[in-house]
């Protein structure tokens, strides 16, 4: 086939002379393996039992003269001791199976003794055979119980329907007990491999789908479905095998973090009807009317909706899928037609890998992350814990990780963290009240700090991942996010400065001008801001002549602040800071805190600071995006790990209250999809007024359950109904030949996207008017951040905008792609194209 080049995918040099034993080579998928190995340099030994079907892929590629074939049966010890010390391999891959579904209730012990049994075989051998470094084993999506709810993560419960899918679920235990009883002493990497229904050319197998409808083509008879509404995750062999090559450089090069189980799943979007595939595929062999629906009411039990979660694949080794579920099927019509006309399979099978390399370097890599911690075979529970109980330890990476903590919206550390700061020394407590934690809001899965952008220098470094969920207390109902990394992490570099928005500029000088008349300020008062970003609210003081000051924890930001003129004091705000600054001046006539409070892990301490500065006839004034509005809009993403808390007026009441402040008027306003501005003074103090609003709010917040923890489940659903809207609207963007851009890199664009497994394939890139940063990659996905005139340069059909609270600003500075037809597209609080 010639050379493949340099893939930005993978290390082509990892596979260039290496000694790879493949079984299953006379297999579907073990054929384009041998043969992508060979492409590759390596030399491939194979083990396997005579080809199973004519015409035989295998043969028509005439593997048989380009690898060591051993035709020989697995359940043979001897034989394979035999082979291995003829051969001995360095990588290991095991695809040998009965495959079949309906075969395993026909034949259940040829089952069990080749899926298990074989395993077992192969194992023990390998056991003996020093020469070995890597293994990876292919089971199957089916070994997942059957449950609903969100795509299948690596740490799911295991289980099975029939023969097939139990043999499977051994096959897996055995490897786990294999990895812990000896692989793991001898540092051998031993992973297993699951991924779904597998497209492309080359497959004669009995009872599966697209040979179903080629036999049917070719003879001039009809397709007979037994299951349509059957989903399953479909993908192309070569999106497959490109994800066992990438997870065996990963167990060669770090074998005790990579050993494990791992989900190679299709694009998002990629699980079709039995039928809607079926329609499609005989759609490009140009004979549709060949389908016809004949459900079996006597089946055997197979599971209805099959879907895997491949975030921690994409995440950990930089693998992504490359096709879309249409244009897999469309390649796989393509082999056949090629094939029924006489083109050679050598040559079909050649220009499919070419042309998936060219898209895989065209794409890039996204970077792979570093898991914290062991395998997760090192301590493998068949029964996760429970989605409602957060369990000490390091989290199963099944998505990609995050942290925050501190005082807005910005990049963070980079730093690897033990697994003692990831989990903690027990279950999770309300950081408020002290009671334990249980009930569960929202699992957003895995991702990185929302405001860790990558720069340059660090393209190709790991990324940290943390499990990312939110929980409410039972006891005061306060919202949260369990914390994940110290503060000091996440502000040491952070990229967030509010002064780039016109919505925040004109909102910071109305709300001075405000406080200015409403607490009747002078040349002779004293202002505070805490978590002052860039001096954005400030200045409108300093302008004015009234004396403030700044405390902002980063240090890049404060500057920034200090340079335009603003006093700033680089610190965290606590009570101890809050002593000092009485100290130094005074107390405080007005205390300013702009979406700060969530950003606190230390609540009381953070409360106890703002009471000792506040003077006794001072105003404090707080804004806090409204849990209310989250809740109602399903606004999941503005959760994300530096913010610690989501407020209700009923928390916040009893925040505030225990430390001897009351809340004596609030203000509703826009801003991050719905705030609130709350007017807060000492208890006992007469200067501020008291109107109805509080109550009004509080009246509103019982209505709609905000003191009933059932209520806030509802938001799980809301978020993944989001994500199929987004996911459904961009894939078909991408089918149609659409181009899409996104605007904006803020925090909770990053959660959304890692959230949905938006990667490049579906967005290739944003564009953010803030120059500290463009020229970066957004966490976790990979997508670059461009400057705007890039997006009016390159002309999109679609802008999605990431910060959805200021598309009316966003629409207005571009205006200039209505010229063009193109239009914009926000994706919270509902999808919407405008």
């Amino acid at each position: 086939m010639g050379d493949l080049g340099v893939s930005s995918f993978f290390d082509r040099k990892a596979w260039s002379g290496r000694r790879v034993l493949v079984t299953g080579t006379t297999g579907f998928k073990g054929a384009w393996l041998a043969t992508l190995l060979c492409d590759l340099g390596a030399e491939v030994v194979g083990v396997a039992l005579p080809p199973p079907t004519e015409p035989s892929l295998f043969q028509l590629l005439g593997l048989d003269g380009r690898i060591k074939q051993h035709m020989a049966d697995l359940r043979d010890a001897e034989s394979l001791k035999k082979t291995l010390h003829d051969d001995p391999p360095e990588v290991v891959f095991h695809l040998a199976a009965q495959s079949l579904v309906r075969r395993g209730f026909s034949e259940p012990a040829l089952t069990y003794e080749t899926n298990a049994m074989a395993t077992v075989q192969m194992l023990e051998s390998l056991r003996h055979c020093s020469a070995v470094r890597a293994v990876v084993n292919v089971t199957t999506d089916k070994v997942y119980l059957d449950v609903e709810g969100p795509p299948h993560e690596e740490d799911g419960r295991l289980g099975g329907h029939g023969p097939y899918s139990g043999s499977k679920v051994c096959s897996e235990e055995i490897t786990a007990t294999a990895y812990r009883s000896w692989a793991r002493k001898r540092g051998l990497g031993l992973a297993t491999a699951r991924s779904g229904n597998t497209l492309g050319g080359g497959d004669w197998a009995e009872d599966r789908l697209v040979p179903d409808c080629v036999r049917a083509v070719v003879e001039g008879t009809a397709v007979h479905i037994r299951n349509p509404d059957a989903v399953r995750p479909w993908q192309h062999a070569l999106d497959v095998l490109f994800g066992y090559l990438v997870l065996a450089e990963q167990l060669l090069a770090n074998p005790e973090v990579t050993s494990g189980p791992w989900n190679f799943g299709p694009m998002p979007g990629g699980e079709p009807s039995v039928e809607s595939l079926a329609r499609v595929f005989l759609e490009g062999l140009g004979q549709p009317e060949a389908l016809q629906i004949h459900p079996e009411e006597d089946a055997p039990p197979e599971t209805a909706i099959l879907r895997l979660d491949s975030g921690k694949a994409r995440a950990q080794l930089g693998w992504h899928p490359q096709l879309e579920w249409r244009e897999s099927v469309e390649w796989t019509a393509r082999w056949y037609r090629g094939w029924l006309e006489g083109v050679p399979a050598s040559v079909l099978c050649e220009r499919d890998i070419a042309e998936y390399l060219s898209k895989v370097e065209s794409l890039g890599r996204v970077p792979p992350v570093v898991q914290d911690g062991n395998s997760e075979w090192s301590e493998l529970d068949t029964v996760p814990p429970t989605s409602q109980t957060i369990r000490t330890g390091v989290a199963p990476a099944s998505h990609p990780i995050p942290t925050e903590a501190g005082g807005g919206e910005g990049s963070a550390s980079r730093r690897a963290t033990t697994a003692q700061e990831v989990a903690g020394d027990g279950e999770w407590q309300c950081r408020f009240c002290n009671e334990e934690l249980r009930q569960l809001v929202i699992d957003l899965g895995k991702a990185p700090l929302a405001n860790s952008f990558v720069p340059h220098s660090e393209r190709n470094a790991p990324e940290l991942f943390r499990p990312l969920r939110a929980y409410v207390c039972h006891e005061c109902f306060l919202v949260q996010v369990p914390e994940f990394a110290p503060a000091e992490s996440i502000f040491a570099d952070y990229l967030y400065f509010s002064s780039y928005s016109t919505t925040w500029l004109d909102h910071a000088r109305s709300t001075a001008d405000d406080l200015r008349q409403r607490c009747g300020l002078s040349g002779d008062s004293r202002v505070v801001e805490v978590a002052s970003n860039d001096g954005y609210l400030l200045r409108n003081f300093v302008a004015s002549g009234i004396p403030c000051l700044g405390v902002e924890p980063a240090a890049n930001v404060a500057q920034v602040a200090i340079a335009a003129g603003v006093p700033t004091r680089v610190a965290f705000f606590s009570l101890a800071l809050a002593e000092e600054l009485v100290r130094e001046g005074g107390q405080a006539d007005l205390i300013i805190g702009i979406n700060v409070l969530a950003h606190v892990p230390d609540l009381r301490g953070f409360v106890a600071g703002l009471k000792r500065l506040l003077a006794d006839e001072g105003l404090l004034l707080l804004e806090v995006p409204h849990l209310l509005a989250l809740l109602e809009d399903g606004l999941f993403d503005t959760i994300y790990h530096e913010h610690y808390s989501y407020f209700s007026v009923h928390t916040l009441q009893r925040v505030l209250g225990e430390a001897g402040l009351v809340i004596s008027q609030l203000r509703e306003r826009k801003t991050h999809g719905g705030s609130l501005s709350l007017y807060v003074s000492h208890r006992g103090c007469s200067r501020h007024g008291v109107d109805g609003s509080v109550e009004a709010c509080l009246a509103a917040e019982k209505a709609f359950g905000l003191c009933d923890v059932a209520t806030y489940g509802l938001l799980q659903t809301r978020a993944e109904s989001s994500r199929a809207d987004l996911l459904a609207f961009l894939v078909q963007a991408r089918r149609e030949g659409k181009h899409v851009m996104g605007y904006g890199a803020p925090a909770k664009g990053n959660t959304l996207l890692n959230f949905c497994g938006v990667r490049r394939d579906l967005l290739g890139c944003t564009v953010d008017i803030s120059p500290h940063k463009q020229g970066t990659w957004l966490p976790g996905t990979g997508i670059p951040v461009l400057s705007p005139e890039e997006l009016i340069a390159s002309r999109p059909d679609y802008v999605l905008i990431l910060p959805w609270n200021l598309r009316d600003e966003i629409e207005a500075s571009l205006a200039e792609i209505r010229t063009w037809g193109g239009q914009f597209v926000v994706a919270l609080p509902r999808l919407e194209v405008f």
